[in-house]
This record gives C-alpha cells, structure tokens and sequence, in this order.
C-alpha cells in the first residue's frame, strides 16, 4: 500500500514563523536619546545654521566661564570666576535668551545690558544663535561685563 499523498510532500519551505507563544516576554530596551557627536570643521570655518541644527537636533548645555567682579557687594558672590552650566538649550537658541537663563542661574540683580558673551574670541550679538557660531554639546563661552 502506497503512502496518503501529504506524506509524501516535504516542507521545503524554511522561513516559517516562530508560534506567538515563542517568543520571549522580556520587554524591548528603551531606546536612549543618541548623542550626537559633530566634528567641528577647521578654524575659521562654520557650518551654515540651517545644516549645524540638523547635526544637533537635540537640546544641549553650554558652560559659561563668569566674571570676577567686586564692583557691588552683592555680586561678589556671583561672579566670582566659577564656571556655570545652562542645560537644555536648542541650538537655535538667540543670544539674548541665553543672556536671560544666565541672569536666572545666578539669581543676582545683574542687568542684562552689562553682560557680554564671547565665544572664540567673537562677541555675541542678541540677534544670533547658537547654531549661527557653531556652538555644540558642552561648549565654553566666556562673560565680561560692560562699562557702564
């Protein structure tokens, strides 16, 4: 007697699907937030704004290197030549935002107007951002204040 005729068919086919109850219950690792790591290009030269955003899609903090100052007494404390950092900055972020958060980190009575921010030796204008200079994850921007 001859064998039914589905014995005599092999599977061939070797992409089979695993059952659902094959699969592990262990849950996918939560994807992190990937830093981006930017060469900066050769001295002197600068991405344009639009192309150093989409390098740096993600919030960033700057250091900013503060003054010594002992012109009041009440900012002797405060200026005081530390090194602060501002977090969660977008690099499309204008200078004069930045002037703010750094006028909020050191909670001192410190006009805006007076401070000045020099990034590679260039002082930054309220108009540009920091996308405009180049300025990346963990970037120092030094602060003097003005004459009055």
């Amino acid at each position: 007697m001859a064998p039914p005729p589905s014995a005599l068919v092999q599977n061939t086919n070797t992409n089979t699907r695993p059952r659902d109850e094959e699969y592990s219950e262990t849950p996918a690792p939560v994807a992190k937030r990937p830093k981006t790591i930017v060469e900066k290009l050769a001295f002197g030269q600068l991405y344009n704004e639009i192309d150093w955003m989409s390098l740096n899609p993600h919030p960033i903090s700057i250091n900013v290197q503060l003054p010594t100052s002992t012109e009041k007494p009440e900012w002797i404390n405060k200026l005081n030549g530390s090194i602060i950092s501002i977090e969660d900055v977008a690099v499309n972020t204008p200078f004069s935002a930045i002037r703010e958060r750094i006028k909020r980190a050191l909670d001192a009575d410190l006009p805006i107007s007076r401070m000045r921010i020099e990034y590679e030796g260039r002082v930054m204008n309220n108009a540009s951002s920091l996308a405009s200079v180049n300025i990346g994850e963990g970037d120092l921007v030094s602060m003097t204040l003005k004459k009055k």
